[in-house]
């Protein structure tokens, strides 16, 4: 017999969750930098189950990022909706590079220099 399927509820995410600042750090699975969580039946970014959750709908498509600059952050306040064309340009800006990337980019014109 299967068991039945997990539905969150606010509380039962915020407890795989510490407070760093003002910040909720989600301390579970992570596709990627995204935190993610099963829910009902599938996959879902915790950050769209705290907006159903806590604002009542959410959008379709889309991604919900947060606005903190902390990747595993899903405090609600933090969240922001962005589209497929927003977030793909949110990925291209300096903002969104992380700081590993930056030094790849160094690097790789460090070397490219010395040629």
């Amino acid at each position: 017999m299967a068991a039945p399927p997990t539905i969150h509820t606010a509380e039962s995410l915020r407890e795989r969750c510490i407070e760093e600042g003002d910040c909720l750090i989600w301390q579970g699975y992570r596709c990627g930098r995204t935190p993610m969580v099963y829910d009902i039946d599938k996959m879902v970014a915790v950050r769209r189950i705290f907006t159903r959750l806590l604002r009542g709908a959410t959008n379709d498509g889309g991604y919900y990022a947060p606005t903190c600059g902390n990747a595993s952050c899903v405090e609600p306040g933090h969240t922001v909706w962005r589209s497929q064309a927003q977030h793909s340009a949110h990925m291209g800006t300096a903002a969104s590079a992380s700081a590993s990337a930056q030094q790849v980019r160094r690097a790789k014109i460090s070397k490219a220099m010395r040629r």
